[in-house]
């Protein structure tokens, strides 16, 4: 991955160091220079890029954008947000028995990502146990589609961590065979 981002001239000084800090190779921006949100948006999705450069500025004087319009310099976690998106890893399938919930999650390591759903009390449960996963690329992007599938049968939940109870967001309702269905589903959508 380039370190350096000096050839890329529209960037200020405080932005090419933000760009090397966070380890965003320039293979991943777009200039958004003369384009409306909606055009570098769509040009930025069809080429598979993240970043965008002269997208107009924020509050703070900022151009760098995620492809969701967000200043990733005022909102660093939008980089892994985005990221998580493209990124490979593991998508799986976890079931609580006791509390009859489904979760659908990423993770580049199920089993401790297991291990914690039970020490968090994930929903209300700590008997989360694996039910499948699937090793892709665009994990981030097969588990949105896939939750977006199951949005009729959404369940609410909380976990505790660092003391703070949690709203969960990734809990269903359903059976394994529909929460299969829609993992294989996505999986089909993106074409992995």
């Amino acid at each position: 991955m380039p370190t350096s981002v000096d050839h890329i001239i529209e960037l200020d000084s405080d932005e090419k160091e933000f760009i090397i800090d966070q380890k965003i190779p320039p293979s991943l921006l777009f200039n958004a220079n003369g384009y409306k949100r909606s055009q570098y948006q769509d040009i930025m999705k069809s080429r598979d890029l993240l970043f965008a450069f002269n997208a107009g500025t924020c509050s703070a004087g900022h151009t760098l954008r995620s492809r969701s319009g967000h200043c990733i310099m005022c909102r660093p976690a939008v980089i892994a947000y985005t990221r998580r998106n493209i990124d490979p890893g593991f998508v799986y399938i976890a079931e609580s028995f006791s509390k009859k919930l489904i979760k659908i999650g990423t993770s580049i390591n199920v089993e401790q990502r297991i291990k914690g759903l039970n020490s968090y009390q994930y929903g209300g449960a700590a008997d989360w146990c694996e039910v499948t996963s699937w090793a892709c690329n665009k994990a981030g992007a097969v588990e949105f589609i896939a939750h977006q599938k199951l949005c009729g049968v959404g369940a609410e939940g909380t976990y505790y961590k660092d003391g703070q109870s949690i709203a969960c967001v990734e809990l269903f309702r359903c059976s394994t065979s529909l929460a299969i269905e829609a993992v294989k589903s996505a999986l089909n959508e993106i074409g992995l």
